[in-house]
């Protein structure tokens, strides 16, 4: 009925046919459809397909009614995305807090609002950090905390609290998603630019320096060898290894005392290191976190690692599972530039170069050959020479002293397969 597009951005009204209600009337909602992906809001209106249908075009005071109620949330709901989009700063995030959708301009609902933006977006590892980021501002805070409230006093006294039980860099990211929700607040307006608590002089979030752990000779040995019964955990120990010697062949070393420290099995990363190469979606599961970094050093066999795995596999549909890990292994391959066209460059090079030894190969067999005759020809020809000088032969009988053995041995040149 009514439609709005700007920059990728589109707006309309539509009738949610997925849901019905007992009296057989379905809700109208506003639709939002933004970088391939959609978003509906409820307006509170019911309605059946039949007066859906019959809406634009009645003159009905009832119907007249209903339809200003729906252009007046779609104009609503128009007017802050040409604002936000005309600042170039649109998200489904920012028109939520923009419309009030996060109620009570607080940080639970802001985190609330966007942990259904990740789930509608199905990415379920950020989703479920959220959600851990949640729990811990309301072990300090409470349910209801205002962005007056988030002050660089307020955020101390979370990392005060934090660091009992998490470790520096656990601390920092979950800093990070508030960081990130008041930067979307603040652009949104609803915030307001001096209460935001982040910055140099202000709330500096900390950098966990980490415990660098490298594996030893003996460990790398233990998963090497290591063979299970599940054919998953195999796989996954394959997998495992190879990308973690395409990891150790990229590092260039400087010096040599440099390259003795970035040897496989000393290759060190810290916790931060570690976060750049996993991405943004960290798995946060039953809203339980890592172990301390700091805590004391345990002797590892690697046994414990396999066992868990063996677990872990165990009851899952392995070949749907398989399915996905091999999609997700094949993508990071291909953003490393270790896809398909890599390994296929690969395998012409090795054949190229197994048809170019062969070749030399059988140059140089070709080569010995000739030598071998040449020597043997010029051989034949010294004690020839040598014989008939001593028996002081006539011309004639050089000739046929000399140049007998000369076309016996051509003869068995032309013989001889190279």
């Amino acid at each position: 009925m009514f439609n709005y597009s700007k920059d990728g951005v589109v707006v309309s009204t539509v009738l949610g046919a997925r849901t019905i209600n007992k009296e057989g009337k379905y809700p109208v909602k506003i639709k939002g459809y933004y970088q391939k992906r959609p978003k509906y809001d409820s307006i509170g209106i019911c309605m059946t397909k039949e007066e859906w249908n019959k809406l634009p075009d009645s003159k009905s005071f009832e119907y007249r009614k209903i339809k200003q109620a729906i252009e007046s949330c779609f104009s609503l709901v128009r007017m802050n995305v040409e604002a936000l989009v005309e600042k170039g700063i649109f998200s489904f995030n920012t028109l939520n807090l923009r419309l009030g959708k996060a109620t009570g301009d607080t940080l639970n609902s802001v985190i609330r609002a966007k942990i259904e933006e990740l789930r509608s977006e199905d990415r379920i590892g950020t989703m479920q950090f959220f959600k851990c980021t949640l729990v811990m501002v309301e072990e300090v805070g409470g349910k209801d905390i205002p962005f007056s409230a988030i002050t660089v006093e307020w955020l101390q006294k979370c990392e005060k609290l934090w660091s009992k039980t998490k470790s520096v860099s656990t601390i920092g990211m979950h800093m990070r998603n508030i960081r990130t929700l008041m930067n979307e607040a603040k652009r949104a307006g609803v915030s307001k630019e001096s209460q935001y608590p982040f910055g140099k002089g202000l709330f500096e979030i900390k950098t966990g320096i980490g415990r660098k752990k490298g594996l030893t000779k003996k460990l790398l040995k233990v998963i090497s060898d290591y063979k299970s019964g599940n054919k998953m955990t195999n796989r996954y120990k394959d997998f495992w290894i190879f990308i973690y010697e395409q990891e150790a062949s990229v590092s260039e070393p400087i010096t040599q005392e440099e390259a003795a420290e970035n040897t496989p099995e000393k290759r060190e990363y810290t916790i931060d290191e570690l976060i750049d190469m996993l991405g943004p979606d960290i798995e946060c599961e039953n809203e339980a976190e890592a172990e301390d970094t700091s805590s004391s050093e345990k002797e590892d066999n690697g046994e414990d690692i396999f066992a868990a795995l063996d677990d872990w596999t165990e009851d899952d549909d392995e070949e749907e599972f398989s399915d996905e890990i091999i999609d997700m292994f094949d993508k990071t391959l291909e953003e490393k530039g270790l896809g398909d066209a890599y390994f296929e460059r690969l395998e012409r090079n090795i054949k190229e170069h197994e048809e170019a030894q062969k070749e030399r190969e059988l140059y140089i067999d070709e080569v010995k050959w000739i030598l071998l005759i040449i020597t043997t020809i010029g051989l034949l020809l010294a004690i020839s020479l040598r014989i008939c000088l001593m028996r002081k032969v006539g011309l004639y009988s050089i000739r046929l002293v000399v140049f007998i053995p000369i076309m016996t041995m051509m003869k068995l040149t032309v013989n001889i397969p190279l």
